[in-house]
């Protein structure tokens, strides 16, 4: 029988050191940190994100503020981390959120390829148009690239090939004169 006890004994000083260690691990846990979604809730805001990006207006070209709509939670935590190691922590945040919301961009409108949704794919393709000058100027975009990706949303904007070359030209225009050019 006193065995017994002093296993009872034992489990009682182990289950209250227990708490106490799980009390203090709480206690030490920031109260500004982030608290992270469980994973299907992650992934939620993540489809979530990816869908306002399909209406979303072009990224804003001042600070960033708060967690524009396309913006995952995950990936913002990431944007302000990384931008947060930077000289310029609001310039580099305002850099990264605009070029995932054209990579976002750039990634719906080649998921609609062959798709019914023309003029989805269309509004995108000249939203992608309107912003390549501004990643080139970021240093998202090389010249070559952004020439090429220019070349291929104009033949998806326009069938007759007049039409779409005089584009080119106008689009190719539109380009930084300071476009870095990319060394092999």
């Amino acid at each position: 029988m006193a065995g017994v006890m002093m296993n009872r004994w034992w489990l009682s000083l182990l289950a209250l050191l227990g708490t106490v260690v799980a009390f203090g691990a709480w206690m030490a846990t920031p109260t500004d940190a982030p608290v992270l979604a469980s994973a299907p809730e992650l992934v939620q805001q993540q489809v979530q994100a990816e869908q306002a990006v399909q209406a979303s207006a072009p990224p804003a070209t001042g600070p960033v503020n708060e967690k524009p709509a396309y913006v995952s939670e995950l990936e913002w935590q990431v944007l302000k981390g990384v931008a947060a190691q930077k000289a310029n922590p609001e310039q580099e945040l305002r850099r990264l959120v605009a070029n995932l919301h054209f990579s976002k961009q750039l990634e719906q409108w080649r998921q609609l390829a062959g798709k019914p949704d023309i003029a989805q794919r269309r509004a995108l393709a000249q939203a992608l148009l309107a912003d390549i000058p501004a990643r080139v100027t970021d240093a998202e975009l090389d010249d070559a690239g952004a020439r090429q990706l220019q070349k291929e949303l104009l033949a998806d904007l326009y069938s007759d090939p007049a039409e779409r070359v005089s584009r080119e030209q106008v689009e190719a225009a539109r380009l930084p004169a300071t476009a870095l050019q990319v060394q092999p």
